[in-house]
C-alpha cells in the first residue's frame, strides 16, 4: 500500500509539472483513521506497510530442507508484522516479550539459512 501511495504522489506531481498546471491534488494517507500523512513521513504507517497488492512471490529452493527454512522465515516475519499491527491491543510488557521471542527465532532461522547456503 505504501509503495502505491508513493507512486501516486510521484505521478500526481509529475502530471501537474508536465502540464504546467498548479497542483489541485495533494495526496495524503490516513492509516486506520489516524492523522493524515504525506509521503514525507520517515516511516510508513503500520497498515500501509503491511498491506500488499502484489502477488507474494515466495523464495523457492530445490532443496526441501532449505525450502522449509525459507517458509518458516516468512511465517516468522508475518507474525512480527501482525504483532506490530496489534501493538496497541497488547500490554507493553507482553508486547516486548512476544517481540523479543519472535526476533530471536527469526535471527536463529536466518542463521540456519546462512549455514545451509553453499560456501563461496
Amino acid at each position: 500500500m505504501w509503495e502505491a501511495f508513493k507512486y501516486a504522489v510521484s505521478a500526481t506531481d509529475r502530471f501537474y509539472k508536465e502540464e504546467g498546471r498548479l497542483p489541485t491534488e495533494h495526496p495524503e494517507l490516513s492509516d486506520n483513521g489516524a492523522e493524515k500523512m504525506t509521503v514525507t513521513v520517515k516511516e510508513a504507517p503500520l497498515l500501509a506497510r503491511a498491506i500488499s497488492f502484489q502477488v507474494d512471490r515466495p523464495v523457492v529452493s530445490n532443496d526441501p530442507k532449505m525450502q522449509a527454512f525459507l517458509t518458516q522465515k516468512k511465517d516468522l516475519e508475518q507474525k512480527i508484522e501482525q504483532l506490530r499491527i496489534n501493538k496497541s491491543s497488547v500490554p507493553d510488557a507482553e508486547y516486548e516479550k512476544q517481540m523479543e521471542e519472535l526476533l530471536v527465532q527469526l535471527a536463529l532461522k536466518n542463521q540456519e539459512i546462512r549455514q545451509q547456503e553453499p560456501k563461496k
